[in-house]
């Protein structure tokens, strides 16, 4: 019994090897090869093995497939892993998306978005990658004030593209477009259906652009209806409460919540969809992105007297107010939320050369009018400071204390050997706005006694730090949680 037992196990050990063998045969047909899962595609792979050459990720018509690793998520969602280019009207659409971090070699594209992105979670940059083409690509849609630079400082060095709202940057993606179109808009009856004046629907009482302040001063020469958070009326957040507005309403105010270059956002994209007259507020060159007389810009008005006096007359002219809607007869409004992907997917087939930069500092990139576009750290931001003639005193207001003690409110950076030591050291937080920086130490900071960010401090370059040497078992999150929106700068192990 035991002899047939042995008998049976090396015929079954030969009939293996013999399969064994054919596998490796040269007239083995690939086609028997179990399918592979490529998470670029969420199915299977059916052709050849998984191979990283670029070459071999061309499809049956001979159109290259490019592979974009997402390595955050958007805002804490994984939505944009499941777009679909194709059905967006994408003039390309042979891009892949994916989240799987094992891929950050092979990809074509490695990509950031600014507020998702940690310090702590960064891949390394691989040279092979980088010398077969790979572009890191960093993405933000939000102004400075909400986009902490320390999120992204480590990427400096090695971010090729900038997306952004920002006209100069690598990959432009605005909120929105203004195109050529046949439409059949016809509503000059309009005018007589509406009996309000000023509308307005906010939800930060509280902007770094100061726009609530503007409108204070400017309710003082025409009546304004504020719906929404900051205001005397309700507007639920299902639409209906807009859609009443505009058909109320002659003017709407679209007032962005930063003063930025280029930052225009659907406070205007989507406000200009319906029949009614926006009046903007913000710091881009509205002409460059809408028809001729399809707004009413504050910058063309010397104070909100003479605003209010022309949106008067504005609203008792019937003629006057109906040119202001003329131009919807040739144009078409549109949101391009996640179309950016069709901006990058065109950049990867393009595959045109960087244009010429000198500099990327994350910190200022939107409000300095330099080029978001390079890929190096400002490090020369201490020149000149060693000339003691002229030398420039920075302010420092330290909000907190450190473990309980002032002691560091005394030091003298000189007497220490600092490189730099014209910075003076204060306690007095009525430096809140003039100071130079704000600093806060971790474990000392209180969310019940936080300053609020000043919006013409920030303007004026204004840095809030946070300072940490402790780990995070001995750094409660509670204690900063209401600051990191703010913090420009941090400090730590």
């Amino acid at each position: 019994m035991n002899k047939f037992k042995y008998i049976l196990i090396f015929v079954i050990i030969i009939v293996f090897l013999l399969y064994k063998c054919s596998l490796n045969s040269t007239d083995y047909h690939i086609s028997t090869i179990p399918a592979m899962t490529d998470p670029f595609r969420g199915g299977h792979i059916e052709d050849t093995h998984m191979d990283t050459n670029i070459t071999a990720l061309n499809n049956q018509s001979g159109v290259r497939q490019y592979r974009i690793l997402l390595w955050t998520k958007y805002f804490q969602s994984d939505d944009w892993l499941h777009l679909d280019l194709k059905s967006m009207g994408c003039q390309f659409s042979n891009c892949l998306f994916s989240e799987d971090r094992s891929l950050v070699v092979s990809a074509d594209a490695v990509f950031f978005h600014w507020r998702d992105t940690s310090p702590w979670d960064l891949p390394a940059k691989s040279p092979m990658a980088a010398a077969r083409g790979q572009k890191w690509v960093l993405y933000n849609w939000e102004p400075p004030q909400y986009a902490p630079a320390f999120r992204v400082r480590p990427l400096a060095e090695h971010i090729d593209w900038v997306m952004s709202y920002r006209r100069d940057s690598d990959i432009y993606v605005p909120y929105g477009s203004v195109t050529k179109c046949d439409t059949k808009w016809h509503n000059e009856d309009l005018f007589d259906n509406k009996s309000g004046s000023v509308a307005w629907i906010v939800s930060n009482c509280q902007s770094p652009g100061n726009r609530e302040t503007y409108v204070n001063d400017l309710r003082k020469h025409i009546d304004i209806d504020i719906y929404g958070m900051c205001g005397q009326h309700d507007c639920p957040r299902d639409g209906t409460c807009l859609s009443a507005i505009v058909k109320k309403y002659k003017f709407y105010l679209s007032f962005e919540n930063s003063l930025c270059k280029d930052y225009v956002t659907e406070k205007l994209f989507k406000i200009i969809s319906y029949d009614i007259i926006p009046v903007v507020y913000g710091s881009a060159d509205y002409s460059l992105i809408m028809p001729n007389n399809s707004f009413i810009n504050v910058k063309d008005f010397n104070t909100t007297e003479d605003l209010a006096k022309y949106l008067k007359l504005v609203s008792s002219d019937k003629q006057l107010y109906n040119s202001y809607m003329l131009w919807k007869k040739s144009y078409c409004p549109q949101l391009t939320h996640f179309k950016y992907f069709c901006h990058l997917c065109h950049k990867l087939n393009e595959d045109s050369a960087r244009k010429p930069t000198n500099r990327w500092n994350p910190m200022t990139h939107q409000i300095k009018d330099e080029p978001l576009t390079t890929r190096q750290m400002d490090t020369n931001d201490g020149n000149g400071l060693n000339n003691q003639s002229n030398v420039k005193q920075y302010r420092i207001l330290l909000w907190t204390k450190y473990f309980q003690s002032d002691d560091w409110s005394h030091l003298d950076l000189k007497s220490i050997g600092c490189q730099f030591h014209n910075c003076l050291l204060s306690e007095d937080r009525s430096l809140v706005v003039s100071a130079d920086a704000v600093f806060f130490h971790w474990r000392d900071t209180s969310p019940l006694g936080l300053p609020a960010k000043n919006a013409a401090a920030v303007t004026s370059g204004q840095k809030w730090v946070l300072f940490n040497w402790e780990s995070p078992e001995n750094s409660p999150a509670y204690n900063v949680r209401h600051l990191f929106n703010h913090i420009d700068w941090f400090i730590n192990y």
